[in-house]
C-alpha cells in the first residue's frame, strides 16, 4: 500500500449529508451496518474510529466516512446515528488501485435527531487521506478523532482487543465500590444480573455491537476482571 498523504483538514469541503448514490448497506436500530466477513484473497478495507482523547461534543453527534475511488466512483459513503465516538466504520472488499478517504462529524443542536440529519449542526473535525491498495492486499486504518480539535486517518492502526481490554476495565472500576453502585451499573447496562460475567457481557455489547467478536469477548474480559477483583 502507497499512502499519498492526509490532507489538512481545512483544505478539505466536505458535502453536509451523503449523496443519492451513497451505498449505505443494511441498517441497525443505531443507523450503521454491521461487521462482514471479509475474504483473505481479495483486497480489502477495515476502517475503525478511535476517540483519541479531548472533549466531547456536548449533544453528541453523527459520524461521516466516504470511500471514493481517485478520479472515480463513490464507493461508500456511511452515516452513524448513535453516539459511540469509538466504533467501526467500514468492513469492505474493494478492487485493487487508488482510493480517497474522507471522514467528518456532524453535532447535534440542543438533541440528536430521531430521523433525519436536519437539526445537525454544519460538518467539523474533517480529515481525509488517499491511498493505494495492490491485489489481494488488506489495508488496515483509524479515523482518530480528537472532538474539537480535527481528526486524522492513520493507516495501519486498528481497534484492538487490547484496547477494549483496558477501556472494560477502567470503564467497570467505577462500580466495584459496593454491592449498590454494582446493581446501579448491571441496571444502566440492562445485565440480566449484577453478577461480574453478566454485567461484563452487558457491557461488551452495549459499547461494542458491531465490533468483531475477538473485541466483545476482550470488553468483557476485562469489565469482568474489573469487578471480580474490587
Amino acid at each position: 500500500m502507497r499512502v499519498f498523504g492526509a490532507l489538512a483538514a481545512s483544505a478539505i469541503l466536505l458535502t453536509a449529508c451523503t449523496d443519492g448514490t451513497a451505498d449505505r448497506g443494511p441498517q441497525s436500530p443505531f443507523g450503521s451496518p454491521p461487521a462482514t466477513e471479509i475474504s483473505v484473497s481479495s483486497s480489502s478495507l477495515i476502517l475503525d474510529q478511535i476517540h483519541a482523547g479531548g472533549g466531547l461534543y456536548d449533544e453528541g453527534a453523527f459520524s461521516y466516512v466516504r470511500l471514493r475511488q481517485v478520479g472515480g466512483r463513490l464507493v461508500s459513503a456511511k452515516e452513524f446515528r448513535d453516539l459511540r465516538l469509538t466504533r467501526p466504520l467500514l468492513r469492505l472488499e474493494i478492487s485493487a488501485g487508488d482510493y480517497s478517504l474522507e471522514s467528518y462529524q456532524r453535532p447535534c443542536d440542543a438533541a440528536c435527531p430521531a430521523w433525519g440529519s436536519g437539526t445537525l449542526d454544519l460538518p467539523v473535525d474533517r480529515c481525509a487521506a488517499t491511498f493505494n491498495v495492490m491485489p489481494g492486499e488488506r489495508v488496515i486504518a483509524a479515523v482518530v478523532l480528537r472532538p474539537g480539535a480535527g481528526c486524522s486517518i492513520e493507516f495501519g492502526r486498528l481497534f484492538t482487543p487490547q484496547l477494549a481490554r483496558q477501556m472494560g476495565m477502567a470503564l467497570c472500576a467505577r462500580g466495584v465500590r459496593s454491592r449498590l453502585a454494582l446493581r446501579e451499573l448491571a441496571q444502566g447496562l440492562n445485565a440480566a444480573s449484577s453478577r461480574p460475567e453478566s454485567i461484563g457481557r452487558a457491557y461488551a455489547q452495549e459499547a461494542f455491537p458491531e465490533f468483531e467478536s475477538e473485541v466483545k469477548e476482550a470488553a468483557t474480559s476485562g469489565c469482568q476482571e474489573a469487578l471480580t477483583q474490587g
